[in-house]
């Protein structure tokens, strides 16, 4: 438990993606592409319980399992919790969500 804030970020950097519109950044997604559905799953679940979410995500099929979070508050939120302390990370990945973060000021 101690270094699960970490997992899912490494997680979340080798098979995530944030995307972003550079318009108004009002469009906002943070996804996870896995081969398997219960990879896919757990990662949903880790995520829900490290930002105390209870709601689900409906996850899709297309050549892989995706799931999905929408909007700028709640994947901030996420963001926020995986890269608070984390000694290691993707830079690009990272710098985005400072981009993000620094559109709301």
């Amino acid at each position: 438990v101690e270094y699960l804030q970490f997992y899912i970020l490494g997680l979340f950097d080798g098979d995530g993606s944030l995307i972003i519109n550079q318009n108004d950044y009002t469009d906002v997604s943070l996804n996870y592409t896995a081969y398997y559905q219960t990879e896919v799953e757990d990662f949903q679940l880790l995520i829900n319980n490290l930002i105390n979410n209870e709601k689900y995500n409906k996850n899709f099929f297309t050549s892989a399992w995706h799931t999905q979070w929408r909007g700028r508050k709640q994947v901030l939120k996420i963001l926020d919790a995986l890269y608070e302390n984390a000694p290691r990370f993707l830079k690009r990945k990272k710098e985005k969500y400072i981009q993000l973060k620094n559109s709301l000021s």
